[in-house]
């Protein structure tokens, strides 16, 4: 180990908030592991990891249990982090064609904490950034109108499907409507529901409701497709 592992121990410590709660050798124990060491090595080296995960539980005073660091080089295992329940430090750098250098580490490393969805921050990066920038492109080289038209839209699309996937995520939204007279398993009060005809009117009104709205759905599928 020599002073880049010790820079990323540092901000390792920094952003878990490794403190009384936890063990004293827990930093030192998680980088000394050989699978971390591994990591890291691969990650500085030429032609390595383009991208480090490092993530923790949140630390809690009520619980007993230690808390245990984990390292991945790709965010298909950040499960943990999209509910909310451990932080996420992310580690990038941009060169891969030479040794990150221990005196410049800050300047080739980038670093950042994940601390909401990521699904959130790509939808926000896609619709308020990318997107905005595409449509005021004016040189597309020898790609038709057509074509250049048909790839805004589909970035359009994608960018509101991913608003609306990552705001189901944080609030999961109602499709099909519930009835506002709600009948329980009561025998006698559902004999007394079917024959009032406010109730059956709303029922009704409810199931055409519902047949449009599915109807809408898989006309929108079918139209993707």
């Amino acid at each position: 180990m020599d002073e880049r592992h010790w820079w990323f121990a540092t901000k390792l410590q920094e952003t878990f908030h490794i403190g009384p709660y936890d063990s004293p050798t827990m930093l030192e124990d998680f980088m000394a592991e050989q699978s971390t060491l591994d990591y890291l090595n691969d990650f500085l080296a030429p032609e390595g990891h383009k991208k480090l995960f490092f993530y923790c539980p949140k630390a809690d005073p009520n619980s007993l249990l230690p808390r245990k660091m984990n390292v991945a080089s790709s965010c298909a295992k950040l499960k943990e982090v999209m509910d909310g329940e451990a932080i996420c430090l992310y580690f990038i750098r941009s060169n891969l064609e030479r040794v990150i250098d221990p005196t410049c580490v800050e300047k080739e490393v980038f670093c950042g904490e994940i601390k909401e969805n990521p699904l959130v921050h790509f939808s926000s990066l896609l619709s308020e950034i990318f997107a905005p920038i595409l449509h005021a492109q004016k040189d597309w080289g020898s790609s038709s109108e057509d074509d250049v038209s048909h790839f805004l839209n589909q970035i359009d699309k994608y960018a509101n499907t991913l608003t609306e996937y990552a705001n189901a995520t944080i609030a999961p939204q109602q499709i099909l409507k519930k009835p506002e007279s709600q009948v329980t398993s009561d025998f006698k009060q559902n004999r007394a529901a079917a024959v009032n005809p406010s109730i059956l009117q709303e029922y009704e009104n409810l199931v055409l409701d519902w047949i449009s709205t599915i109807e809408n759905i898989l006309t929108d599928g079918l139209e993707e497709r």
